[in-house]
C-alpha cells in the first residue's frame, strides 16, 4: 500500500505533521518557511491540495489508532502490576 504521506515532499509532510498536530496551518507554514511575507496565502493552497488533505486524514487516522492501543496498553500494564501486587502480598517476608 502506499501512502498519501510517503509521497509528499519533506516540506509539505511537515506541514501535515503541524496541522496534524494542531497546529494552525498559517503557524505552520511561517514555521517552515519564515521569510514569507504572506504565509496565510501558501497555507491555504497546500491546505487545498487533494495530496496533502489525503496525507492528513491518513495521519489522523494513525493517530487515533496509536491513541487507542496506547489506551489498551495502560490498561494491561494496570492490570499486570495489580495482578503483581496481589502476589507479592501473598508473599512470605
Amino acid at each position: 500500500m502506499s501512502s498519501a504521506y510517503r509521497k509528499l515532499r519533506p516540506v509539505l509532510r511537515l506541514f501535515v505533521d503541524g496541522v496534524v498536530a494542531g497546529e494552525k496551518p498559517t503557524h505552520a507554514v511561517r514555521r517552515l518557511r519564515p521569510g514569507l511575507k504572506r504565509p496565510d496565502v501558501i497555507a491555504s493552497k497546500w491546505r487545498a491540495r487533494s495530496d496533502v488533505q489525503a496525507a492528513i486524514a491518513e495521519r489522523q487516522s494513525y493517530a487515533t489508532d496509536v491513541e487507542a492501543r496506547l489506551v489498551r496498553l495502560e490498561a494491561e500494564v494496570a492490570e499486570l502490576r495489580a495482578l503483581v501486587g496481589c502476589k507479592a502480598a501473598g508473599a512470605p517476608s
